[in-house]
């Protein structure tokens, strides 16, 4: 149902949140078919989408994929 309902709104789901919760990390492609340099990643609270309570809000993770990766790596000094 989860992975439906995504799908069918726009988004590629590709993570979880690193607290273990079921919520879904997703790529909002919007009216794109594909992820763009500024493809904002999105997470959403599971059972809202489970139990069908609009409105489902989205809450914006990072402003794109790129952002994201970059707030996840460690820089190390040579």
């Amino acid at each position: 149902i989860l992975s439906r309902w995504l799908t069918s709104s726009g988004y590629f789901h590709f993570a979880r949140d690193a607290s273990g919760s079921y919520d879904p990390i997703c790529l909002d492609l919007g009216p794109a078919d594909y992820p763009t340099k500024s493809t904002p990643v999105v997470k959403f609270d599971h059972e809202a989408v489970l139990c069908d309570q609009p409105p489902v809000r989205q809450t914006v993770v990072a402003q794109s994929f790129l952002d994201l990766l970059e707030s996840q790596t460690w820089h190390f000094e040579a």
